[in-house]
């Protein structure tokens, strides 16, 4: 585990209170994307994280709603509504797990992603996006972050990500090069 991360997620959690922060104050005509990238071996404390966060934004009397979001929850459900989920475990048996990967893959597509967030956002103020590494390579987080629109145009985002960012590139896992994303600022830095 990395050192850091607790002391970082105790700083974003500052930040999520922050009044300026939550209306987008300071941005100019940016995109109110974050990424707070973190050592994958501390996956399950980030879980924790935003498990907690998300919960107690339903709180009466919280200061903003979270919707979260778990990309690899989001491509069961547009597998299962495409009628394939139930399919999935028999196609790589008879077919093998790269044809798997290209079925999936094709019926994945960003903009999907994007509309299922944008139905379920109603009056929350911020939203979380998770699971990138589970749903990787299904899905990679710049195609994600390349599409947003609707609503989530309108609120801050913050895509949590298993490896790093520096500000222009993603590396997933610390190892894989995701691709290069311009628009999105580190929730908190690294240090």
């Amino acid at each position: 585990m990395s050192a850091r991360t607790p002391e970082r997620l105790d700083e974003l959690a500052l930040k999520l209170k922050d009044e300026s922060f939550l209306s987008r104050k300071g941005l100019g005509n940016e995109v109110s994307v974050w990424i707070f990238d973190y050592d994958p071996a501390d996956e399950l404390l980030v879980r924790q994280f935003i498990r907690q966060q998300v919960e107690r934004s339903q709180l009466p009397g919280s200061v903003g709603r979270i919707a979260g979001f778990d990309l690899y929850e989001l491509a069961m459900e547009i597998a299962e509504r495409k009628g394939v989920l139930d399919r999935l475990e028999s196609m790589e048996e008879t077919r093998g797990p790269e044809y798997l990967l290209e079925a999936m893959r094709s019926i994945l597509w960003a903009s999907e992603f994007v509309s299922l967030m944008n139905e379920r956002i109603t009056d929350e103020s911020l939203v979380f996006i998770t699971g990138v590494g589970r749903v990787w390579p299904l899905v990679r987080s710049h195609t994600i972050l390349n599409n947003l629109g609707g609503r989530l145009d309108s609120l801050p985002v913050v895509l949590f990500f298993p490896g790093s960012y520096d500000g222009l590139s993603l590396q997933l896992f610390n190892i894989l090069d995701d691709d290069n994303y311009y628009r999105a600022f580190q929730a908190v830095p690294t240090r």
